[in-house]
């Protein structure tokens, strides 16, 4: 190869290289889907550029994202929030975050509120928790039941017959005559007697 076939090859991949990095998303969903992109691959200067606010590498400390999937977006005017699940490997297991990616049209262009995404990982958080307790309560209260049901119908005979003996020991023993005796009144004691 000659110098000058050398040289505008490398000029062509220079200009494509620019190109590809001058070229921004112009929609809220490509902004959101480049800036998780740039997370997964543990690049925040990419993300950082892609934001108005907050950290990317502190926001990428906290996730550590393996993969993503972008959901349903809700639009208000100049605020879109985009409904997101990350997953996180920890150890061989892989852990799902529900969160929302909340974006704003700043000068001209979409960016990512990585505070307000951040903030978001709360209400996730506790859906998930909640999630997880609807689950489990759910299994608790089948096993309960059928603990339940097995012991109360073997404790069932036993209670009956408790009942039927308190039911004949009250019949048997409770005098339902009236008394007619006088009631008396207590006698006043003098000074002397109470001294």
């Amino acid at each position: 190869m000659n110098i000058l076939t050398k040289a505008s090859s490398l000029l062509f991949v220079s200009t494509l290289f620019l190109l590809s990095a001058c070229m921004e998303p112009d929609t809220p969903e490509g902004t959101a889907d480049f800036f998780w992109k740039a997370m997964v691959k543990r690049n925040t200067e990419a993300a950082q550029n892609l934001s108005t606010d907050g950290s990317a590498a502190q926001l990428l400390d906290k996730l550590k994202p393996q993969t993503f999937e972008l959901g349903r977006s809700d639009t208000n005017g100049n605020r879109v929030v985009i409904e997101t699940r990350l997953t996180q490997l920890d150890g061989m297991a892989s852990n799902e975050v529900l969160l929302s990616t909340v974006l704003f049209y700043h000068n001209d262009k979409w960016r990512v509120s990585i505070k307000q995404t951040q903030s978001s990982l709360l209400p996730g958080a506790l859906k998930k928790l909640f999630r997880n307790l609807e689950g489990f309560g759910s299994e608790l209260g089948d096993k309960l039941g059928a603990s339940l049901n097995g012991t109360i119908e073997e404790a069932l005979p036993v209670i009956e017959e408790a009942l039927q003996q308190g039911i004949e020991q009250l019949e048997g023993g409770i005098d339902f005559t009236p008394h007619s005796e006088p009631k008396t009144t207590p006698k006043k004691l003098s000074e002397k007697e109470i001294i």
